[in-house]
């Protein structure tokens, strides 16, 4: 999607490539013109300009969800393929966007690849650290006396302080990683939840972003190349990435309290694997742990 000033919204540019990809378009049923068409009927409005959550020229989810019967009763009713609206819908659906919508599931994620022992452990050790960085990040736009959150524009911030975009994870991507931590809200539009994200979607929001970055921790002796980095599980990425986001992020002093007391620099520990090196740290878990 192409976010309009921290709004998760989709560009034509953006939504034409991905019914490209969904197979819709062709030369008989439906042509490209046909998208612009149905843009710009599914994007009128008479609150547009008073609602800065509905963009011109721009679809949010309501829209997004009228823009796909429209294109399905262009492409399958009025064609004549189907009879009625509701059977162009439901095999637009099957036929074209099923597939290639299934794989943008951000729940799947989670599943697969982020709740496990492994990655709790490593939040529960790294909590202190996620928190300072939470607490740096948070509260641009936030009212006062309301609750601190983090907003697209702070995450994007702190994913660049970090230094870790590069040819491989292109800055555009963060914006996207940020909205796919965010909790589906039912209402985008008189409601701007859906543009806050609190420390549970910040904690998601991390574990997305080492993901795709797969960095050395600067404090390993050994450092990995990227393919290898790649391969690693997603705990050990989550361990290299927040200690990237400490010594790149935090001031001095707070790097010198979770150096002794969190990440327990000093003890034997070995940093030439990555596995072994976890496995040593994973019983230093601190019960609890104070920043003064």
């Amino acid at each position: 999607y192409e976010p309009v000033g921290g709004l998760p919204c989709i560009g034509s540019n953006v939504f034409s490539d991905m019914m490209n990809q969904c197979n819709a378009v062709d030369s008989q049923s439906m042509m490209l013109s046909d998208l612009d068409i149905e843009m710009v009927a599914s994007n009128a409005g008479k609150n547009k300009i008073a609602n800065p959550r509905n963009p011109e020229r721009s679809l949010v989810r309501y829209q997004m969800i009228e823009m796909v019967a429209r294109l399905a009763i262009r492409k399958y009713q009025k064609s004549g393929v189907v009879k009625f609206a509701s059977e162009a819908v439901d095999t637009f659906i099957r036929e074209n966007i099923k597939k290639a919508f299934e794989k943008m599931d951000s729940h799947n994620w989670r599943l697969e690849k982020f709740w496990n022992e492994e990655c709790d452990l490593i939040l529960k050790k790294y909590v202190p650290i996620l928190k300072e960085v939470y607490k740096r990040y948070s509260g641009l736009h936030s009212l006062p006396g309301r609750p601190k959150y983090v907003s697209m524009e702070e995450f994007i911030s702190m994913v660049n302080d970090a230094q870790v975009v590069d040819e491989n994870f292109g800055s555009r991507e963060i914006g996207v990683l940020y909205n796919l931590a965010i909790y589906t809200q039912v209402d985008e539009i008189d409601d701007d939840r859906h543009m806050k994200m609190y420390f549970e979607e910040f904690i998601d929001g991390i574990g997305r972003v080492a993901d795709r970055v797969a960095v050395n921790s600067p404090y390993d002796e050994v450092k990995l190349e990227k393919p290898e980095l790649q391969k690693l599980p997603l705990h050990m990425k989550l361990k290299n990435f927040i200690e990237v986001l400490l010594k790149t992020t935090m001031k001095k002093e707070f790097i010198e309290f979770a150096e002794k007391k969190v990440l327990g620099q000093g003890k034997s520990v070995k940093k030439n694997n990555p596995e072994l090196a976890f496995k040593a740290r994973r019983d230093t878990i601190p019960e609890k742990t104070q920043y003064s």
